[in-house]
């Protein structure tokens, strides 16, 4: 393999996983980010809205299955290990909601950007939503995942990436 080329993490490594979908979530936020400035210059042009098509589309499902790797077997695991992570996944389960709740405002207006641009409200609500996201990632990165090699096991993580691949509809052999 070309020692250029990025590996991608598979389900064998469900942390490694959650850590590469952490670069798309960002990278999701980047092109929100320039979704306002576009809009001015361009208004609703075959450009935004695939990219608002894409983004809805992300964070409906790749971002929401995430937020259930983490809440269904991520922090039941942890939490069975180290009851002493409570305050943590709460913490955790706490922005995920903030999350899921400025999602839901933000995806509104997305949905109503592929008619005419609100380029204030938008805009606004872009930079919160992806000021929220990107401080739950890194808090998340520092404080869970720097947690969970030492406290789960091999066979603790298997399960964790099964179950994260059928939640994807994907066997695993």
């Amino acid at each position: 393999m070309d020692s250029l080329t990025p590996v991608i993490p598979d389900f064998g490594d469900p942390i490694g996983l959650l850590l590469a979908c952490h670069s798309k979530m960002r990278a999701q936020c980047d092109t929100l980010e320039k979704l306002p400035l576009h809009l001015a210059a361009n208004g609703v042009d075959d450009d935004a809205s695939i990219a608002v098509r894409k983004i809805i589309i992300y964070f409906t499902t790749s971002a929401a299955h995430h937020h259930q790797d983490e809440e269904e077997d991520v922090f039941p695991a942890l939490l069975y290990q180290s009851p002493q992570s409570a305050d943590l996944i709460h913490e955790l389960q706490r922005q995920h909601t903030e999350l899921n709740r400025t999602w839901d405002a933000l995806k509104c207006l997305l949905d109503k950007t592929q008619q005419s641009a609100e380029a204030t409200q938008l805009n606004s609500r872009i930079e919160i939503f992806c000021h929220l996201y990107r401080n739950h990632l890194n808090y998340e990165e520092e404080k869970l995942f720097s947690l969970v090699p030492d406290i789960l096991s091999r066979r603790q993580l298997d399960d964790i990436g099964n179950s994260m691949a059928r939640r994807r509809g994907i066997k695993q052999s």
